[in-house]
């Protein structure tokens, strides 16, 4: 819907500023035309053989940088990275698919089966690293020697040995075989290169030694205890008394040996003697004689004139 009517002074406003937009696009417009004309006049158009010579230049530099850059390629080529083969020690893992063999028994005593060929295992599903075909003794490896692990894992690096094989036998001189079954089972096995690395990984470790029990030296039995101070060991409390009596025997002899030692090591003869710290020995000996005390007074029996009587009642006092 438009407006029936406007304002006088909007539309005057309007006008005037429709004519300012007109003027400025007019001067735009002569600004452009002045300045295409400049440019014109200013700039420089090559002739057509100033052309071709700037081709012929174009066209030398451009011959080098390919010559350049063939150069480049060439030596490229020749300093070619070559992987280098690693010719040390290698484990390697090998992880494939086996069927189930199942183990039937055979008669070996009347029938001979001392010589059995081992051939690789149908249906295997990995490498081709089990074409080769071995030969071993049954009669050998029935009793393998612990000592020796060559006899164990053979140590090579195409031939992989296979504990659970299979067994391909005569018909005529075995009656019974190892049967296959449709099930199948995962098998991983290692191989060393060389057998300074089998050693390596697989040490041999000697077994553990088994402790010794201690022996009391007064009872012969097994002794549950230990005396730090003597050092010894000991099965009950009569044995750990009679150990230390002997400890404290020891120390007064020593004590006595010091006390005689005293004036020949102040007269200058007392050269290989024992050397005694005087205080402690001293204290020890207090000590002891405390000791001592206490045990006769323990010991002690008081007899009073009550006591006698009930003891010895044809006694008069």
């Amino acid at each position: 819907i438009e407006r029936k009517s406007i304002r006088k002074s909007t539309a005057v406003k309007s006008a005037a500023t429709a004519q300012r937009l007109k003027e400025r696009c007019a001067q735009l417009g002569k600004r452009r035309n002045r300045l295409k004309r400049h440019l014109a006049a200013d700039s420089w158009k090559p002739t057509q053989e100033e052309l071709l010579a700037e081709a012929k230049i174009t066209e030398q530099e451009n011959i080098k940088s390919l010559e350049k850059y063939q150069k480049m390629e060439l030596e490229k080529k020749k300093c070619r990275v070559v992987k280098k083969v690693f010719t040390g020690p290698i484990i390697r893992y090998y992880s494939l698919s086996m069927p189930i063999i199942e183990d039937v028994t055979v008669d070996v005593e009347s029938k001979d089966v001392s010589n059995v060929e081992v051939v690789k295992a149908e249906d295997v599903e990995g490498s081709g690293c089990w074409d080769t075909a071995q030969s071993m003794d049954v009669s050998e490896c029935s009793a393998p020697e612990a000592s020796t692990v060559k006899d164990e894992v053979e140590v090579s690096t195409s031939v992989v040995e296979v504990s659970d094989i299979k067994m391909e036998t005569d018909v005529n001189t075995c009656s019974g075989g190892i049967a296959p079954t449709e099930a199948r089972c995962e098998r991983t096995f290692i191989t060393f290169s060389d057998e300074n690395t089998f050693r390596q990984v697989f040490p041999v470790r000697k077994p553990p030694e088994v402790p010794v029990p201690k022996i009391c030296p007064f009872t012969r039995q097994v002794a549950k205890y230990f005396d730090p101070v003597t050092e010894c060991a000991y099965s009950n409390v009569h044995t750990f008394k009679i150990l230390r009596e002997a400890y404290y025997t020891q120390m007064e002899a020593k004590a006595a040996r010091a006390t005689a030692a005293t004036p020949a090591a102040s007269s200058g003869n007392g050269g290989g003697l024992e050397v005694v710290d005087e205080a402690q020995l001293a204290q020890w000996l207090a000590w002891r004689q405390r000791v001592k005390e206490a045990r006769q007074l323990q010991t002690r029996i008081r007899i009073d004139a009550t006591t006698l009587q009930h003891q010895l009642p044809h006694l008069k006092t």
